[in-house]
């Protein structure tokens, strides 16, 4: 069902970003707004989403262009500005994908080390081993001196130097 709700929320912002570009015509550039939709897709949908969606907003801005009357010395203009917008919509996919298999890492890496010491994502604070949240500077003020490297690391770089 919401898969279902999601598509249909998309069409619905691809028509709206269409007929904003048909109707304001070729002398405006509405070539950014189809990244509104095209993100939409790439967070509903994922990465195959994405692209399908950049596909779909070239197709769409290439059927305003000529609705909209716009004429070209050369017709072959027409699909080349579509082929850029192709190309451009495509790499904003590409760097959502990136950006979000960033982000996930990072998230792992955090949980990772949440799992170590407790901390709380909201504050900051630690979680003691007597049992009290404190801030990092009070916990290390109070607790033991902490040691910087694990037994192993240490004589690795003792054996270097």
């Amino acid at each position: 069902m919401k898969l279902l709700r999601n598509a249909a929320f998309l069409s619905v912002v691809f028509a709206a970003v269409f007929l904003f570009d048909w109707l304001s015509g070729y002398e405006v550039s509405s070539f950014p707004v189809y990244l509104l939709p095209i993100g939409i897709a790439f967070f509903n949908f994922g990465r195959r989403g994405g692209y399908i969606a950049a596909f779909i907003a070239t197709v769409l801005w290439t059927w305003s262009d000529w609705l909209s009357g716009h004429a070209y010395a050369h017709e072959v203009l027409r699909y080349e500005n579509g082929a850029m917008r192709l190309v451009v919509y495509m790499i904003f996919v590409y760097g959502l994908s990136l950006y979000s298999e960033t982000v996930a890492v990072h998230r792992r890496r955090l949980e990772e080390t949440r799992r170590l010491i407790p901390i709380c994502h909201g504050c900051g604070k630690i979680l003691c081993s007597d049992g009290k949240w404190r801030m990092p500077e009070e916990a290390l003020r109070l607790g033991e001196e902490l040691v910087p490297e694990c037994p192993d690391c240490t004589a690795r770089e003792a054996t270097h130097h």
